[in-house]
């Protein structure tokens, strides 16, 4: 079987995958399960979610749905990738592959997860489980703008590399599909067996998500920049900054604290990124009933003021490594470890 370019698979804890680097093809995306139902974690989830990471490939995450409780699932589910951590550009997926899920469970689980990470998942399933569900059999006017990945494997995959029109399900056209599962026997070298789930990606939704091939693997270990800060006046908080689809979550009240790992740019005023906020102490809660550190959250720029680290003490030492080129000759090169520096005033 040809891999169909660019390479996208999916995996989970059942899927042994050494070395994501190693991996040839490298895919451009990996989505990873997450979570099942109210309280199953893929043991694998955050491992693997850092490694594909590390490995410069675009990480995806999905939950695989049973029926009820959607609410208290997309909690759970959005729990645990909030917590391993969320950039923003992550492919979030529903996998609706079991009976007894209604399509009204499906959009309160879609709806639940964008407001608390700001990203609105795919939903995964067959054509014909799809079109089974469909009320009265009509295709429901909100399905028609949502993003589809199908499952349907062909018995020669390799005769076609488009999205095929007869996976699309009834009422919905090709550019619903952003993802067709082509077979759940794939091999890709570098993971053991034959058993990677394949799918090739529609163009247009690969522009519109930006991806892009894998980039070469960040050894440097750079700590993720924190910055710190106090809010000065009432300031809303929102999933997303301006120029997207977003919903306001919570208001920040003067002198609440905040940790946010980056700010951007938008209108001539900053928007900063949240991972944290505090309130005398304890977590500032979201209209979910949910801490500010569990949901992607932007806050107003021009209300916070930001805190400057603190410096250091005025006899602080630091320990270098002094590496000295040409002392003797050209060439050669000598060490001195361990000198002292005082800080002076």
């Amino acid at each position: 079987m040809i891999i169909k370019q660019p390479c996208i698979a999916d995996i989970s804890h059942w899927i042994e995958v050494p070395n994501f680097n190693a991996l040839d093809p490298k895919p451009w995306l990996i989505i990873t399960k997450a979570t099942q139902g109210t309280w199953f974690l893929d043991a694998k989830y955050a491992e693997y979610a850092d490694s594909i990471r590390d490995a410069g490939i675009r990480l995806g995450a999905f939950h695989y749905m049973l029926s009820g409780d959607e609410i208290e699932q997309a909690d759970w589910f959005c729990e645990i990738i909030l917590q391993v951590g969320l950039r923003g550009d992550e492919v979030l997926a529903c996998d609706m592959e079991v009976d007894g899920i209604s399509l009204a469970e499906i959009k309160n689980f879609l709806d639940w997860t964008q407001l608390r990470t700001g990203i609105r998942p795919v939903i995964y399933s067959t054509q014909l489980m799809l079109e089974a569900l469909y009320p009265n059999n009509v295709c429901p006017e909100w399905l028609k703008s949502e993003i589809l990945w199908i499952a349907e494997y062909p018995p020669s995959p390799d005769l076609t590399n488009e999205i095929p029109a007869w996976i699309v399900p009834r009422g919905l056209s090709k550019s619903n599909i952003g993802l067709w599962q082509y077979t759940d026997d794939g091999v890709i070298k570098g993971i053991p067996g034959n058993n990677v789930d394949l799918n090739l990606i529609n163009p247009d939704y690969a522009a519109a998500i930006g991806l892009t091939a894998p980039t070469e693997p960040d050894n440097g270990g750079t700590p993720m920049l924190i910055i710190k800060g106090r809010i000065k006046t009432l300031t809303n908080v929102r999933t997303s900054m301006p120029g997207g689809t977003y919903k306001d979550i919570g208001d920040l009240q003067a002198n609440d604290l905040i940790e946010a790992d980056r700010k951007e740019m938008v209108n001539g005023a900053f928007w900063y990124h949240l991972k944290n906020a505090t309130r005398d102490g304890a977590p500032v809660m979201t209209v979910f009933n949910v801490p500010v550190s569990q949901t992607e959250a932007w806050a107003y720029g021009p209300n916070i003021e930001e805190t400057a680290p603190p410096a250091p003490p005025e006899d602080a030492t630091i320990t270098v490594d002094v590496i000295l080129h040409d002392v003797k000759a050209p060439g050669d090169l000598y060490a001195a470890r361990g000198i002292v520096a005082k800080k002076e005033g």
